[in-house]
């Protein structure tokens, strides 16, 4: 029985990384309150979570790593907030999506020190799911009509119709800038491409720097890489690229710092100047790119950002306990203290986050919520700092990832919905235990 469990959970967590590399939508036929569909991420996080609670109870030796428990504690304190909330059963939902991420951390990190091997797995999931994206991306820009006729079951299909009667038509709605296509792949929106684009890009000049790659194998890897980016850039994500500019540009600083290898430097500092030179050409040659850019105001977002400051600030001033995620999303829409001009008109009326993972926390759980949230991220940012000093490239790839997302997480990502929880999670977890004792390379 306890290999049984032990070959199901490995299959799970492999699963799950497969996961995050499309958003599968499964329908729901009969009447489920809160939900429309459900993703097939949000199905295998479910059943990754009873395995682990599984070997639990079961009196199981299993893994807790100690920085863990400061998002148990941010995720208890979202649930106790919104249990002193009016909207109990809508902040109870999008608390338990945080909470079932902490316990994804966990789970995955106890199971890769059970067997090993699902590491390699989730590293070519990383890998094979990029490759898919980008395919898909141009795909996309390229025929979309022809791309939504055949990939319908990726897309939260019909959803946007039925709630505000907008879309093109077909159920689908392209996020568009200006009147521009902004790709979003197999995934179900523009910004969780980007974001996942962000991690693979990142990873793929980890793995470049640590292979001892060349003749046609580099080439490869730089023709991957720069498509990569190019499909990044048509996602027209301001806060991605920034954060992946920044990134590189950290990751070269510290390889020239911390790798002995000359031929490591040389690589990051090929990866970077292959960026560079792509997005000179889309702010020089692409009209759509350039206008982007040429606006940093953030407008509509910015606005969402000091309503979410306003409210958690008189929130603040009453209780330690945050107002709750869910009517946070309710008073920008109805509440003439926070609402936004424009709110409730078109695609703007499907917005109810404030587009910032440190502001959602702080609303959901308040100050010592946020505080423990940002105790855990360091805890793990020092692990893999330590390891980078080791000269460690793969430590160091997860450390350039992991900055990259804070820095991305001040204006976008997202912690209240189960499907971004677990990835970030689960990603968190690779990296903790990347961060462990020094291993062969």
């Amino acid at each position: 029985m306890k290999k049984i469990i032990t070959w199901a959970n490995a299959f799970l967590i492999a699963a799950l990384f497969v996961s995050f590399s499309f958003y599968l939508v499964v329908p729901v036929s009969f009447s489920v309150p809160g939900f429309v569909s459900f993703s097939l991420t949000k199905i295998i996080v479910m059943a990754v979570i009873l395995i682990y609670a599984l070997k639990a109870v079961s009196g199981w030796k299993i893994a807790m790593p100690g920085a863990a428990i400061f998002v148990i504690i941010t995720a208890f304190l979202g649930i106790i907030s919104a249990l002193f909330t009016e909207m109990r059963v809508e902040n109870m939902k999008a608390a338990a999506s945080f909470a079932a991420g902490t316990v994804i951390f966990a789970a995955v990190y106890d199971s890769l020190g059970e067997d090993p091997k699902i590491k390699k797995f989730a590293y070519a999931a990383i890998i094979a799911g990029g490759i898919l994206e980008i395919a898909a991306a141009f795909f996309e820009y390229f025929a979309a009509a022809r791309f939504d006729a055949l990939f319908r079951i990726f897309r939260p299909s019909g959803t946007y119709d039925m709630i505000l009667n907008v879309g093109h038509g077909n159920g689908l709605v392209h996020w568009d800038y200006d009147g521009i296509l902004r790709v979003s792949g197999l995934l179900s929106n523009t910004n969780q491409l980007a974001a996942f684009l962000f991690v693979f890009l990142i990873f793929v000049g980890g793995v470049c720097s640590v292979k001892k790659l060349t003749g046609p194998a580099l080439v490869a890897v730089l023709v991957l890489f720069a498509a990569g980016c190019q499909a990044l850039v048509l996602t027209y994500s301001r806060a991605a690229l920034v954060s992946l500019a920044a990134a590189l540009i950290l990751m070269t600083v510290l390889s020239f710092i911390y790798s002995p290898d000359g031929g490591q430097k040389k690589k990051v500092l090929l990866l970077t100047l292959v960026f560079a030179l792509i997005m000179a050409w889309n702010m020089g040659c692409v009209k759509g790119v350039k206008n982007r850019f040429s606006d940093m105001s953030g407008g509509e977002r910015a606005n969402l950002q000091r309503a979410a400051v306003l409210m958690a600030g008189e929130q603040a001033g009453k209780s330690l306990l945050g107002v709750g995620y869910a009517t946070y999303g309710r008073n920008i829409h109805n509440n003439p203290v926070y609402a936004i001009p424009g709110i409730n008109q078109g695609m703007e009326a499907l917005n109810t986050s404030p587009h910032s993972v440190y502001l959602s926390i702080l609303l959901a759980c308040g100050v010592t919520g946020l505080l423990s949230f940002i105790v855990f991220f360091i805890a793990v940012m020092i692990r893999l700092f330590r390891k980078t000093a080791a000269h460690s490239m793969e430590a160091l790839a997860w450390l350039v990832i992991l900055a990259g997302w804070a820095a991305m997480s001040l204006i976008g990502n997202e912690l209240y919905a189960v499907e971004e929880s677990a990835k970030f999670f689960a990603m968190a977890a690779l990296a903790f235990y990347s961060g462990g004792k020094t291993t062969e390379q």
